[in-house]
């Protein structure tokens, strides 16, 4: 039996494209928002969600028997926890330069250097969210008919909301993460495929990659709204058929949450008066990596003392 690293090796290496994507976008190229035809950093996030939600149900499905705030105190943990380190630095580094170098186009941006933090926070949302439903709709049936309306439905508002212009554009991001998330929690509900001889998540994979870059450069409307998440959900799906990965994917999986993380600490530099691009690119990979590394020597350091503990 393949375990989850094996299985979600080509979801680590989406990520670590995607995240690209999503950089290049918002700090080192500056590509122009439009509403009448998708974003590539928009559906980047979307996918992110997607992806998420995929893995939420399973941690959901873990806390199912605990009281209703430890098991929500245990789902959030296991989400800051490995982020810990990232949004402390970043946090203290952005404060001591708004101390250091008060200006007024910089007090006014404020906001702007927590900004990419919107996805973290929003996630944490939905984790509490989507587990009260869970807890409240205890059928099986009805759980998964929640997620297929606000999967369905969330999509629609958020076409209605970026083309037509109607309440105010950061509800976006609301639609986007609870449609998304959704979407992905309902791969879980679906039958694996029986594998024999030949795996046809492969050739649908190498087909479902091209048509959605494909779409993502072409207009937006209310069907190819539907259309993406479903697609979305589609490749996810069929990507968890496909064994492959390991310790190398888990690794670029890991990095690409935190060089989307970094870039806050990027937007203040920038913000400072740095704003060569491909510098700032290579401080965020550096900082991201430098990350990692001290947080698997932590996590070496947690499994040694642990070892030591059951010894004594």
């Amino acid at each position: 039996m393949t375990n989850t690293k094996q299985r979600c090796g080509l979801l680590d290496i989406y990520r670590f494209i995607l995240g690209f994507w999503v950089m290049f976008h918002h700090d080192f190229f500056f590509m122009p928002l439009r509403q009448d035809i998708f974003s590539t950093a928009q559906l980047s996030v979307d996918f992110f969600f997607v992806i998420s939600g995929f893995f939420l149900l399973r941690s959901i499905e873990k806390q199912k028997d605990e009281k209703l705030h430890i098991g929500i105190g245990n789902l959030l943990w296991t989400r800051i926890k490995p982020l810990l380190f990232s949004v402390s630095f970043i946090t203290a580094f952005n404060l001591i330069c708004i101390a250091l170098f008060i200006r007024e186009d910089v007090l006014v941006k404020t906001f702007n250097i927590f900004r990419y933090w919107w996805y973290i926070l929003y996630l944490l949302v939905a984790v509490v969210l989507f587990y009260l439903l869970y807890r409240l709709l205890k059928a099986k049936w009805a759980f998964i008919t929640a997620l297929f309306v606000i999967a369905i439905g969330m999509a629609a508002l958020d076409y209605f909301i970026e083309t037509k212009g109607i309440l105010f554009y950061e509800l976006t991001f609301f639609t986007r993460t609870f449609g998304c998330i959704s979407a992905g929690m309902l791969i879980s509900y679906i039958p694996r495929l029986k594998i024999k001889k030949f795996n046809i998540s492969i050739p649908i994979v190498i087909i479902l990659v091209p048509t959605i870059t494909y779409l993502a450069y072409g207009q937006k409307d209310f069907f190819t709204c539907i259309l993406m998440i479903v697609l979305f959900t589609a490749l996810v799906y069929f990507t968890t058929n496909i064994t492959f990965g390991g310790v190398i994917t888990d690794v670029i999986g890991r990095l690409s949450t935190r060089m989307y993380l970094y870039m806050s600490f990027i937007t203040t530099l920038y913000m400072l008066g740095l704003t060569h691009h491909r510098i700032l690119f290579v401080i965020d990979v550096a900082l991201a990596i430098m990350d990692l590394v001290l947080s698997g020597y932590k996590e070496k350091f947690e499994k040694l003392k642990k070892s030591t503990d059951k010894k004594i």
